[in-house]
């Protein structure tokens, strides 16, 4: 009978913190996303709805999953310094979220 190899699961990532000047700088590059796509993602919803721009409202949780997407953090702000990138690319998904929310303080996003 051959012996059995004991199965060892990958090492688990730890959690990436910030600093307080991190987490402003976190909130200042989420904010700058949110200036470059929130003009194209409020005219896809009206073209999607068939209604104004001016009567798009947007929920939070769809701005900050629009903003946290797709690498957006890193791309749209060039010269994050090692510690957010870090953070933005840890498996901490829901600090990245928590800091959002209290970034975008408004339920809903429009123009």
């Amino acid at each position: 009978m051959a012996a059995r190899t004991k199965k060892t699961s990958p090492p688990k990532k730890q959690k990436v913190t910030l600093s307080e000047a991190g987490k402003k700088e976190f909130q200042i590059a989420l904010h700058n996303v949110w200036q470059q796509i929130a003009g194209d993602l409020i005219q896809c919803y009206a073209e999607s709805d068939e209604i104004s721009v001016n009567r798009v409202s947007i929920p939070r949780a769809e701005v900050i999953e629009s903003c946290l997407d797709a690498d957006r953090l890193t791309d749209m702000n060039r010269n994050l310094s090692k510690e957010v990138k870090d953070f933005y690319h840890s498996d901490n998904y829901d600090e990245m979220v928590k800091i959002a929310e209290e970034t975008f303080k408004f339920k809903f996003y429009g123009l």
